[in-house]
């Protein structure tokens, strides 16, 4: 059997006016997108409609508010994953990267919207009070000379892997111009992540007995769909407190998680990801191996609707019809 696996991806891939085509083109998003919102407003009191059907003068804008940010990229993926389902797109696997796991634990039936919603305001409000800000930098460059790399190692960490040629660098404000400067010196492209706190290095700990405690609280179901997690390794993961802490301690290794999925018989990959991030990595890591078909939805670009509508044409059954 050839397996589908739907790839939630976490900060740093919002932007305003995110699926907005979509939203405005096709009526199933829009109502999954809008129950959605309106759950996660009457639990937090935020509304997120605003980065994603705004106006004109401010599409593609980025923002960093952390709760902003969890809660939109959280309500478009799990929007798009509701969306391919009720077209009949059935995923055998859901892989996730960092923040993605709520996602993809919610459609999993983990948990409920209004369990993830608590999740997101209450990680929000321990990193905000107790870990010191920080910057994330997407880094265009071979990961293995930085891992030795004395002044790397001392003033930020690598936080995610999502090629060998793409990975991200985290480090503490004091930190930003000294890294900046040696990546300078390397004559490689970076970009700056809209992501204020350095998730995913050692800069966390100072907030890991509160976040350990929060995470404590939860009470998960067991996954309706096997999720393979990038901070955990190539087993399903059974979600608890312990893995929710590496959600936000333990770097990302997007390229690990899909070659564990592609272990497993995914050939589909179907990236969730608001800014197609993870497309990028699929085609750099795995069309090598020449039996896979990426599909992305969602991208700076426009098109939303013309990629669902030829996601559905190869992998679904169409089964709500085009509105």
């Amino acid at each position: 059997m050839i397996g589908t696996a739907f790839i939630f991806g976490g900060l740093g891939s919002q932007y305003c006016g995110m699926g907005r085509d979509l939203f405005r083109a096709n009526q199933v998003f829009a109502v999954h997108l809008c129950r959605i919102a309106t759950t996660l407003e009457r639990r937090t009191g935020r509304s997120l409609l605003e980065f994603v059907d705004c106006s004109d003068d401010v599409i593609g804008k980025r923002f960093s508010n952390l709760l902003d940010s969890s809660l939109a990229i959280f309500a478009v993926q799990s929007a798009l994953a509701y969306t391919l389902e009720d077209y009949g797109v059935s995923p055998t696997d859901l892989g996730s990267a960092s923040y993605g796991l709520l996602a993809a634990a919610t459609f999993a039936d983990c948990i409920s919207i209004e369990m993830a919603a608590n999740f997101m305001a209450d990680l929000s409000r321990i990193v905000e009070t107790e870990v010191d800000r920080g910057r994330m930098l997407a880094v265009l460059d071979d990961v293995t000379s930085y891992r030795a790399d004395v002044t790397v190692g001392e003033r930020a960490e690598i936080a995610g892997v999502n090629s060998g040629l793409t990975f991200v660098l985290g480090m503490p404000v004091v930190s930003v111009d000294s890294i900046e400067a040696k990546l300078r010196e390397r004559d490689v492209a970076w970009d700056v992540l809209p992501v204020d706190y350095p998730f995913h290095t050692r800069w966390m700990d100072s907030g890991e007995a509160s976040l350990r405690r929060m995470f404590g609280t939860l009470q998960c179901r067991p996954s309706a769909v096997p999720i393979i997690c990038s901070e955990e390794g190539s087993k399903p993961v059974d979600l608890c407190a312990d893995v929710f802490w590496k959600l936000v301690r333990y770097p990302i290794r997007v390229d690990r998680m899909l070659s564990d999925l592609h272990v497993r018989g995914v050939r589909n990959f179907v990236d969730l990801s608001p800014g197609a991030g993870l497309t990028i990595a699929l085609r750099r890591g795995m069309l090598k191996t020449g039996d896979v078909r990426v599909y992305s939805l969602i991208t700076p670009y426009g098109d939303a609707a013309t990629n669902l509508e030829r996601v559905v044409a190869k992998l679904g059954s169409d089964v709500k019809g085009w509105e």
